[in-house]
């Protein structure tokens, strides 16, 4: 951003009234100002009478901020003085209506809420993993640890070897069945199998002695079907010689 700037004031050599260097930094892109202004001349006016003036015209005056020292900022009633001074000219960015403030402190609480203790990732002083010493470290003791355990195992295998022979070489212990309600109820149950069956072979026996009405005339009427069958073939075998007999032609005498 190019602009012309006015010339800077200078001092006259023999003013007899005392001024004071005001240094101001304006925006960026443009060059920095000073002013030799008198001591009494109020800071509230200073941006308008005398730096805004000496600004592009392009830039209003409603975004221009002017920052001025804390000692300063908090008397309305300050004049330049006597000693230099320092500003700077800020310009107002348009915006919404703000809250970024508060998206940062939600985010930095939940970030802070998530905080892990895992630093396996990082290396120490020698350059080594924090990952890497912890599962040297774990490996030596398991090394260590490692005739104890198996001194263990083999002592609980014998333990049970030793259990079980125990087991196959003691007497086998007599058991007795004492339910006397179980056992009457097998025996009566047994004895309803065992007459029941008795009772059907019975019935059996004889259902094959004495036939039925209806198995009596079933075997009539099959042998009188078979005698039907048996005398109706012999009529069939005279009734082709009855018929050769009256077809057959008159004889021819010799003297015709």
């Amino acid at each position: 951003m190019s602009c012309a700037v006015s010339p800077l004031p200078t001092l006259p050599p023999s003013s007899p009234t005392p001024f004071t260097a005001v240094y101001v930094r304006p925006p960026p892109g443009l060059p920095p100002l000073r002013l030799p202004l008198p001591p009494s001349t109020p800071l509230s006016s200073l941006l308008e009478s005398h730096i805004h003036p000496l600004l592009p015209p392009s830039i209003p005056l409603s975004l221009l901020r002017l920052h001025l020292p804390v000692s300063l900022s908090r008397n309305k009633d300050a004049v330049v003085g006597e000693e230099p001074l320092f500003l700077e000219v800020g310009v107002r960015v348009r915006g919404g209506k703000g809250g970024f403030g508060s998206q940062l402190r939600a985010a930095g609480g939940r970030m802070s809420s998530q905080k892990t203790s895992n630093n396996d990732s990082c290396r120490d002083l020698n350059g080594r993993r924090l990952a890497t010493v912890k599962e040297a470290k774990r490996v030596a003791e398991y090394l260590e640890t490692l005739p104890a355990r198996e001194k263990a195992k083999r002592e609980a295998a014998q333990a049970k070897l030793d259990a079980l022979e125990k087991k196959i070489s003691a007497p086998p212990a007599k058991r007795r069945f004492d339910d006397d309600k179980f056992v009457e109820e097998s025996r009566e149950m047994n004895e309803g199998v065992r007459n029941a069956v008795a009772l059907g072979l019975k019935k059996r026996k004889k259902a094959k002695k004495s036939p039925s009405p209806d198995a009596e005339s079933t075997a009539a009427s099959s042998s009188a079907s078979a005698a039907a069958s048996s005398s109706k073939p012999s009529a069939d075998a005279a009734e082709p010689a009855t018929v050769a007999k009256v077809d057959a032609p008159p004889a021819v005498s010799a003297s015709a």
